[in-house]
């Protein structure tokens, strides 16, 4: 799934996912027919930074990519970064049937009648899916996003001294990494859940196209919660966030951790259930709506109970989310038992980083 904003010409890409604790930065090359990783990397973001998705100190953002580039060893000039929540909207449509400028028409009079938001405000853009449920009919995939997200991200970005050519939706770039490294089965029903601080991107995909995609802004932020309720710094948070129980966990703080992390856990997974229904009740006219597989990316991708508890909730099998996977690394300073570590993290910036080598 491919509808991205700005679309400028660029010889090659590297993706920064900006969410709200951390930037992502990912950059890879063609070698022949294989795909390499030239550079990656995770900067933290300081609390504040970044709320709701709305870049609330741009001084501190902009750093952060300069560092994560430099750090991680990303060169590419041009970069493509993505947004989320509540400022997109993604909604599949149906139109008359068309091509070319009257097809574009036939879908901006329909986001006038569809959108609350004044569409002057928006970024629109679509997708054809296919024919429509009615005759002479198309299903279309909508999606707007608001004018001043995409404006303050590519700010952001010129900001740490890049130049930002493309912006993208975090749910299709998703897809666009797991499809590149798993290249699922025809016919296959897979969701995808990339399990953010602030947000869960969720995409329901079949056969390359998105069925159902929704991001859920997240009830209770697990590090958060570990520092509050164990009084621990955000560093040993982070690390149990991932699933790391070091120096930092004494014995008598085990048991209150397994409670927070059950906790978390449950409420998690209450979350996607109510998505999961409300995917049901959309499609389940057309018939099974049963999923095949899942997969999660993300910040707590790793936390240990995870893919047990989302697999007794979705019934189906749940893994962890490998973007890199199938890839070359190349001959630098990128660590490949680190890169195994963070690379559910990395997903959203796979994703985008992938679009280089899209046909623009």
């Amino acid at each position: 799934m491919r509808i991205p904003w700005l679309k400028k010409k660029a010889a090659s890409l590297a993706g920064v996912d900006i969410g709200s604790s951390s930037v992502k930065a990912v950059e890879l090359r063609k070698k022949g027919k294989a795909l390499e990783l030239v550079g990656a990397g995770i900067a933290e973001l300081e609390s504040g930074a970044i709320l709701d998705g709305e870049v609330r100190k741009a001084p501190v953002v902009s750093a952060a990519v300069a560092r994560v580039l430099e750090e991680g060893g990303v060169c590419a000039s041009d970069v493509a970064t993505s947004v989320a929540g509540n400022a997109v909207i993604v909604k599949r449509i149906l139109v008359p049937a068309a091509e070319g400028e009257a097809l574009t028409e036939a879908v901006l009079a329909e986001s006038q009648r569809q959108l609350s938001s004044d569409v002057s405000e928006l970024n629109i853009d679509y997708q054809v899916l296919g024919p429509g449920s009615a005759p002479k009919t198309l299903d279309v995939m909508l999606v707007a996003a608001r004018r001043e997200m995409i404006g303050h991200r590519a700010e952001v970005l010129s900001a740490s001294g890049r130049n930002p050519v493309l912006v993208d939706v975090d749910a299709f770039a998703l897809q666009n990494a797991f499809e590149t490294a798993y290249r699922p089965a025809a016919g296959k029903r897979v969701a995808l859940l990339n399990l953010g601080a602030s947000l869960i991107n969720v995409n329901i995909v079949r056969d390359g196209s998105p069925l159902f995609t929704r991001d859920i802004p997240v009830a209770a932020h697990y590090a958060a919660a570990l520092q509050k309720s164990l009084n621990m710094s955000p560093a040993e948070a982070e690390a149990l966030k991932g699933g790391k129980e070091g120096a930092a966990v004494t014995e008598t703080l085990v048991g209150s951790v397994a409670e927070a992390r059950e906790a978390f856990l449950e409420g998690l997974a209450g979350e996607v259930s109510r998505t999961l229904s409300y995917f049901r009740q959309l499609v389940g006219s057309t018939g099974s709506v049963e999923l095949d597989s899942a997969f999660v990316s993300g910040g707590v991708a790793r936390l240990p109970g995870l893919c047990e508890r989302l697999h007794r909730e979705m019934n189906a099998p749940v893994e962890i989310l490998d973007p890199l996977r199938g890839m070359h690394c190349s001959e630098s300073s990128l660590d490949a038992e680190h890169l195994a570590e963070i690379s559910p993290r990395l997903a959203v910036a796979v994703g985008l980083a992938l679009r280089s080598f899209d046909e623009r």
